[in-house]
């Protein structure tokens, strides 16, 4: 074990070499390190642009679900892989666009939003996930089928972004463009669904925020299987992941649209969220019920809650909680990356623990070694806006390694945990390493992403 462990670090070490890294490199030496790094772009965005329907996968995808992204790349021995195979995350095809725009790939990023844009609820809700080789949920058939904020926040931010670029990209092209024009009333209407969530009541300790969402998920033990248990009934909790990534959606529409109602909404967001900061901890609480917030400490409220302090011009706590993120690092056969959670449980409920973990049911995140991708970006891109270049090197290059570099798929984690995590090859995993890359070089389109500030746009 001790030799193979060994023969790892020194292929990774051999792999960093490759790259033009130098262990010991200066931040100087950055420049070359982001040229040797752009050879692996072109793979990544082959292999997002290979998970849109159709393809070998899902040869005819069923009427209004072509050009959405496959999340993952599974196996044919995964398990359940008939129900699994097909299935389409709202938030994977919103960072599919946002990592298209990027790579200046906006004709195959248009039709992932038209795709969304004809699978949206009366009500202006999308759904959390969707089958592409059939037509499950929709409204006549969505038991199952859920809505989360975030989900739904993520695809309008998307779509904003895009609208931006191409505003910027094209000095001629206006709001009056047909095409744009009927973006944004797509955005306004994804917006609208999820203002009637926020909390207005000013008595509420809660104002400002935005609860999660409609139905949501129970681990249950039948028959000596963990099953999934659809709770049916709208969440009341509220997480400050999702509220980030609604203020970033709100407060864009806002500076695009030109509209009060959206620039309010955005404005008391960003002062519920600031209101949850856990001075103790260093970074946000996870979330909130009416009771008041929950123990779990996320990896995304230090690493996404860097970048939303820095926007929301708060430079002394962004660095507060970026020094937080080392409390969720770790390494792996010589990679580093982060798990997604510390100081809790494996599983938060008691029965889906104690199936997993009979002979240790008080097990952690922290006694377990870990990788997740899409959470391991973040915390890079957040280095990067902190100035700490090196630490999202290590790693940017460790998820680029052939252990979790499937041919452009980064592996959504290294290790497959039942019900949460899979390794398998992951659409979130690849465009979140293509937002991050860009974001290192420098790229003006991808410094837009969750901006500090915002460009002026032509709206003639």
């Amino acid at each position: 074990m001790i030799t193979k462990m060994k023969n790892l670090r020194m292929i990774f070490l051999i792999y960093l070499l490759t790259l033009g890294i130098n262990v010991s490199a200066s931040e100087n030496n950055n420049q070359i390190i982001t040229k040797k790094m752009r050879s692996e772009l072109n793979k990544l965005k082959t292999f997002i642009i290979s998970q849109k329907t159709p393809n070998k996968i899902v040869p005819k995808p069923a009427p209004g679900r072509q050009n959405l992204v496959l999340s993952y790349l599974h196996s044919e021995s995964t398990p359940g892989y008939k129900y699994v195979y097909s299935r389409s995350a709202t938030y994977d095809n919103a960072a599919a666009i946002i990592a298209l725009v990027i790579l200046n790939e906006g004709e195959q990023a248009a039709s992932i939003i038209e795709s969304l844009m004809q699978n949206i609820r009366p009500n202006g809700d999308l759904w959390f996930i969707m089958n592409t080789h059939n037509y499950w949920p929709n409204e006549k058939d969505n038991v199952g089928g859920m809505i989360r904020t975030g989900t739904s926040s993520w695809a309008g931010y998307a779509v904003c972004f895009y609208i931006i670029s191409e505003l910027l990209d094209n000095p001629d092209t206006t709001l009056n463009n047909p095409k744009l024009k009927s973006y944004l009333e797509f955005s306004k209407k994804i917006a609208n669904s999820v203002l009637t969530r926020q909390i207005i009541d000013e008595k509420d300790f809660r104002y400002g925020l935005i609860t999660g969402g409609d139905k949501s998920i129970a681990l249950k033990e039948e028959n000596g299987k963990i099953i999934e248990k659809i709770v049916d009934k709208k969440i009341e909790w509220i997480s400050i992941e999702h509220n980030i990534d609604s203020y970033f959606f709100l407060r864009d529409l806002a500076h695009i649209s030109r509209n009060e109602k959206y620039n309010h909404a955005a404005n008391i967001l960003k002062k519920g969220i600031l209101n949850t900061f856990n001075y103790h901890l260093g970074h946000f609480e996870r979330g909130f019920n009416q009771k008041g917030p929950d123990p779990y400490r996320a990896l995304d409220c230090a690493s996404w809650g860097t970048m939303f302090l820095l926007a929301a011009n708060q430079e002394k706590l962004a660095t507060t909680t970026v020094n937080s993120l080392d409390e969720f690092k770790n390494t792996v056969n010589g990679l580093t990356g982060f798990r997604p959670y510390i100081d809790t449980t494996i599983y938060e409920g008691e029965e889906a623990q104690l199936f997993y973990f009979p002979d240790n049911p008080k097990i952690q995140w922290n006694d377990i070694s870990f990788l997740w991708s899409e959470g391991s970006f973040g915390a890079a891109l957040a280095y990067i806006r902190t100035g700490n270049t090196k630490a999202a090197i290590e790693i940017i290059a460790s998820f680029l390694s052939p252990e979790m570099n499937v041919n452009g798929g980064i592996r959504y984690a290294d290790q497959t945990i039942e019900q949460q995590f899979t390794n398998a090859p992951s659409v979130i995993g690849s465009a979140w390493a293509i937002i991050t890359i860009k974001n290192l070089e420098g790229d003006k389109t991808a410094s837009l992403f969750w901006s500090k500030s915002l460009p002026e746009l032509n709206y003639q």
